[in-house]
């Protein structure tokens, strides 16, 4: 059966300070400082080509969370299959989470380790 919705799954650490500054030198005498700040959360998200986009906040990143995620993408897409495209999170394997997917009728497509450039969802 063809998905009626399909996307980019993932999970981040949102920092409040952007990450792009670059730095080198000789003698590795120069830094570049950088506050240590990051939000008392964890956010999970669900970018969708086709169908609702989905982003959901958390305190861990565990299978149960995990699980309350897809529960909550099922939420936004009641209708057909979706298809998750995502990294290979040991909490994205777990029997748990493999269960209540295939009971939401959410199927996984894991992208290859180190891969991370094959998850659209990852620049967001």
């Amino acid at each position: 059966m063809i998905p009626s919705c399909w996307g980019f799954f993932d999970e981040a650490w949102p920092q409040p300070l952007e990450n792009s500054q670059r730095l080198w030198s000789f003698d590795r005498t120069v830094t570049i400082a950088k506050p240590l700040v990051t939000f008392p959360w964890r956010s999970i998200g669900f970018y969708a080509l086709t169908g609702q986009s989905v982003i959901t906040f958390k305190k861990r990143f565990v299978k149960e969370t995990i699980v309350e995620a897809l529960e909550e993408i099922r939420e936004q897409n009641p209708r057909g299959r979706i298809l998750l495209v995502a990294d290979n999170y040991g909490s994205h394997h777990a029997k748990l989470t493999q269960q209540r997917a295939d009971e939401l009728g959410i199927e996984f497509v894991f992208i290859p380790p180190y891969s991370p450039t094959l998850n659209a969802i990852e620049p967001l």
